[in-house]
């Protein structure tokens, strides 16, 4: 029976050597920071989405189908990639490498929890990557966070890797000279289409539509609204808002290309990666003076979550008249978060 099966696999076939990619099967964002490493290798990476439940019998069935795909591809593993938190997984490659997300939702996950959920999650999630030489983190932030949790281990390599590009944007860069210049015709006019997000509680969807509320008060303005989960637009009935639910990738594009700001004034991100999609739209890009929103276009208008909303206002309109400079430089600095400046940390 078992040489049978492995007849019908081809395992005496000749093997292909390949990186391996695997990440959760649930996760939108983690599949989107593969995407641009996949597009760029072609063939030389494959991707395996797994179950990222914890409890033994899913590990098993992870860990079964895992043998199953290598043997039916017929793959020689270069060295595995774990992206988000199925860590375990690496443990059965030599040559292994982890891209972490948050490390807050580690800590999140085990607050108030039974003491054998938290031994559980910290076996599958934490504790494995003792055995990784590889640690590749969004932010110094979440580097901090994992010396935190972590018991360090002697010569393992930390790197600073930021989230590339969306192979779905570059279309975008081969007419941005056009698309900056409908922008900065509307801007010149008065003309405001705000793009901002609400399904977390943390993009804080509410502060963005007061600002944008203000700023109605000088400019023609519409505001486009992704996911209002928690339905904070009936609030706002005195401005025009355009509301997207469930939306796609290319419809996602599609508001970016008709909006030139970007309002996202986050309470916390794992990266932040709409601040980079939008620059790479010609958007002017408004977001929080937090860490890691902050620290990735110098372009960038920072506003005081905390402070007085006039001065934030009064840093917008400034933005606005800016707006030139700022989405040349923005779309400039965006560049450098493409997959193939990034691309040899990761893979060599």
């Amino acid at each position: 029976m078992l040489l049978k099966r492995l007849r019908d696999l081809n395992i005496f076939q000749v093997v292909k050597t390949k990186y391996l990619f695997i990440t959760n099967s649930t996760g939108y964002s983690h599949k989107r920071v593969c995407d641009p490493f996949i597009d760029y290798f072609g063939e030389d990476i494959e991707l395996l989405r797994l179950s990222p439940k914890s409890n033994p019998v899913v590990i098993i069935q992870n860990i079964f189908y895992l043998g199953n795909f290598i043997l039916k591809n017929r793959i020689k593993i270069k060295k595995v990639i774990v992206v988000g938190d199925l860590f375990y997984i690496g443990l059965f490659f030599k040559k292994k490498a982890a891209y972490i997300f948050d490390f807050n939702i580690l800590k999140d996950a085990s607050r108030n929890r039974s003491i054998f959920t938290k031994l559980a999650f910290r076996f599958k999630c934490v504790y494995p990557l003792y055995f990784y030489d590889e640690l590749f983190f969004f932010n110094k932030m979440i580097e901090d966070e994992y010396k935190d949790i972590c018991f360090e281990k002697k010569n393992k390599q930390l790197v600073y890797l930021p989230v590339p590009i969306h192979p779905s944007f570059y279309p975008l860069m081969n007419y941005s000279e056009l698309l900056f210049n409908e922008k900065k015709e509307k801007i010149r006019n008065g003309k405001l289409s705000v793009i901002c997000f609400g399904h977390t509680e943390n993009k804080n969807l509410e502060m963005a539509l007061r600002i944008c509320q203000e700023l109605s008060n000088k400019f023609s303005l519409c505001v486009n609204v992704v996911n209002d989960k928690f339905n904070i637009c009936d609030r706002f009935n005195n401005i025009q808002i355009n509301r997207y639910s469930d939306i796609k990738d290319a419809e996602i594009i599609e508001l970016y290309k008709k909006s030139n700001i970007l309002l996202f004034p986050s309470l916390y991100e794992g990266f932040g990666m709409p601040i980079i999609e939008a620059a790479v739209s010609q958007c002017l890009v408004v977001t929080s003076d937090l860490f890691p929103m902050n620290s990735l276009l110098n372009s960038a208008v920072l506003i005081n979550l905390s402070g007085d909303i006039s001065v934030n206002i009064a840093a917008i309109e400034e933005g606005i008249k800016n707006y030139n400079n700022l989405a040349i430089n923005g779309f400039k600095e965006a560049m450098e978060y493409h997959v193939r400046k990034i691309n040899k940390l990761l893979l060599y």
